[in-house]
């Protein structure tokens, strides 16, 4: 099962067993959701809240989560390599035509 931004963190948790173990990996601040209570909170959070909530990269944190719930590795990168360039570019075009008004 493919991990969205959108998803929430306890339907995440129900992919398989190390899912909790990747949440912990990407903040320590993910540490209490071993505490069962606080798992059945975890519905209304989504991943994406979560990245921002353990201060990482939503890309690395979706990377990290979907190579542990199974996905191919090769891709993933890939699909990070193509998403920090789209990160990177977007920005750049829009400088750029900013510069060319300007002038």
């Amino acid at each position: 099962m493919r991990v969205t931004p959108d998803m929430e963190i306890g339907e995440v948790l129900r992919i398989n067993e190390y899912m909790i173990d990747a949440f912990t990996l990407i903040s320590d601040s993910f540490e209490p959701l071993k505490n069962p209570t606080l798992t059945l909170m975890s519905d209304r959070i989504t991943v994406a809240q979560a990245a921002h909530i353990g201060k990482m990269p939503l890309t690395e944190a979706l990377y990290a989560l979907n190579l542990t719930a199974g996905e191919d590795e090769k891709r993933l990168r890939c699909e990070l390599a193509l998403s920090d360039c789209a990160d990177i570019e977007a920005p750049r075009r829009e400088f750029a035509s900013q510069a060319a008004r300007a002038t």
